[in-house]
């Protein structure tokens, strides 16, 4: 229906992971695709190699995060007090298993859900405690450690992004480990509440850059961000889904979209993981297959 339709089609893409994983077989719908907005730099990337997209058609709209109760100035309201926050929901075996070690070494720290509870309750124990563990995976730009940024927490925790490049997590603003990592997590929540105790100081700096990395995720942000939408999907400059020539495939450089080349060689990986890599890229793919699997004894 899609392919046969005279409307522009617009793909709002908010997990690349999803995207490479059930991207269209028909290479007729993508070019029945006029434009894509994706919600972080690396989804830019995966959106131009999923769909077959030039980069004037991809808009990077970040999500509007600094928003009623995680407003940053309501930060001073409550004073924070000693206490991890985390979603149990959220890989619960690998959850269960971090809190389980560190507990074991610090049993006085308490861990606070805020699962299934209303936004304003999320938003005030964000507000009211200390630290937040960042349970996340696969994910296109993940939330939650961002609201507990701007709710002043500091964090710890996956990035959720495996091997793509994250949108915003750093050793700058947080303590980072590899995803699904329990180990590296479990050391990166125990150095967190060893610096809160002994280097206050490094607290603090965390804590001010994962606010002005939540700062970045602002009503402003998204104005600015939505202005370029508009003005690039109506001005004319961006190229019709029917004019998809050669021409049109350059690749071209903006602040929006960071083309970085680990990331597309890992789009490419992961298309041959679902088995969506095709063309000579997924011939050659397979070929290569075979010859490493050649002589191996069968399972």
């Amino acid at each position: 229906e899609c392919v046969s339709a005279r409307a522009r089609i617009v793909i709002n893409n908010q997990n690349g992971f999803y995207a490479l994983r059930y991207f269209p077989s028909n290479r007729a719908l993508c070019r029945r695709i006029h434009a894509v907005i994706s919600n972080s730099p690396y989804n830019c990337t995966v959106s131009r190699i999923a769909y077959a997209m030039p980069a004037s058609r991809v808009f990077y709209v970040p999500h509007w995060v600094l928003r009623g109760n995680f407003m940053i100035s309501q930060q001073d309201e409550i004073r924070k007090q000693v206490g991890i926050c985390y979603m149990p929901r959220k890989l619960p075996e690998i959850v269960s298993r971090v809190k389980s070690a560190v507990q074991t070494r610090f049993p006085e720290v308490p861990w606070i859900e805020i699962d299934r509870v209303p936004e304003v309750i999320v938003s005030e124990r964000l507000r009211r405690y200390t630290m937040f563990f960042a349970a996340q995976h696969l994910e296109g730009c993940p939330l939650t450690a961002l609201e507990a940024m701007a709710c002043g927490c500091i964090v710890a925790g996956f990035p959720g992004t495996e091997s793509f490049t994250h949108p915003y997590a750093n050793s700058d603003n947080g303590y980072w480990a590899k995803d699904n990592d329990v180990h590296a997590a479990t050391n990166c929540v125990i150095n967190m509440i060893v610096e809160s105790r002994f280097h206050p100081q490094r607290m603090q700096q965390l804590q001010e850059n994962g606010l002005k990395t939540a700062q970045g995720y602002s009503r402003s942000a998204v104005t600015v961000a939505l202005e370029k939408l508009v003005t690039g999907l109506t001005s004319g400059s961006v190229p019709s889904a029917n004019s998809y020539t050669k021409e049109n495939r350059s690749r071209s450089y903006s602040p929006e979209e960071r083309w970085i080349c680990l990331d597309y060689l890992y789009a490419l990986r992961k298309m041959y993981h679902y088995g969506r890599l095709n063309g000579i890229a997924g011939r050659s793919a397979k070929i290569l297959e075979r010859i490493l699997r050649w002589g191996r004894p069968q399972q």
